[in-house]
């Protein structure tokens, strides 16, 4: 083969190169990846592993984790409304992916992000809320004992997508039928 055949070759593969390139960073920027190496990704086509927290006895698996200057960043999308602000039990969620990570990959993450449909928010693992998560574990393991453990909320969404709905009395359009009932 000729030097001038090697040097077109050497080109068109450089150039590919660079289109590629260039589409995955628009990609990421679309999709609002943070800078750094992905490592594990949990998603429809590919699932990834549950971890597990031989220390607190929790696992889960986190939707996108990212090494970025030493550390793992994760990533937790959720679908819906956007909140002016996030919801409690998903930050609590993401506490617990960032102890998961902390176990698992033996590296702290300074943060998590919660990623919803039109913002983001940045989450840090500070030991308070770290604390925070560990008195959330211990006073779910109280209630999981107790006979009864009542509603929590008024969200009619939260008790349509429950698990135990169709066990549970204080569903709330158990509630509405029976007061439709008192009426009448």
């Amino acid at each position: 083969m000729s030097i001038q055949i090697l040097l077109a070759l050497a080109i068109l593969f450089i150039t590919l190169g660079l289109i590629w390139y260039e589409r995955l960073r628009i990609k990421r920027n679309q999709i609002r990846m943070p800078a750094g190496l992905p490592m594990y990704h949990d998603t429809q086509e590919q699932p990834g592993k549950i971890l597990f927290s031989h220390r607190h006895h929790v696992k889960g698996k986190p939707d996108f984790l990212y090494e970025q200057g030493g550390f793992v960043i994760l990533i937790e999308v959720k679908t819906g409304r956007t909140p002016a602000s996030p919801y409690e039990g998903h930050i609590m969620q993401l506490m617990t992916y960032c102890v998961l990570v902390e176990e698992n990959y033996e590296s702290r993450p300074p943060y998590g992000i919660i990623r919803y449909t039109k913002q983001d928010f940045q989450i840090d693992f500070t030991p308070e809320r770290e604390h925070a998560f560990v008195d959330l574990l211990k006073q779910m393991r109280q209630k999981r004992n107790l006979p009864t453990v009542h509603r929590s909320h008024s969200n009619a969404k939260a008790c349509a997508a429950c698990g135990y709905r169709q066990v549970c009395d204080e569903r709330l359009d158990t509630q509405l039928a029976l007061s439709l009932f008192d009426i009448g």
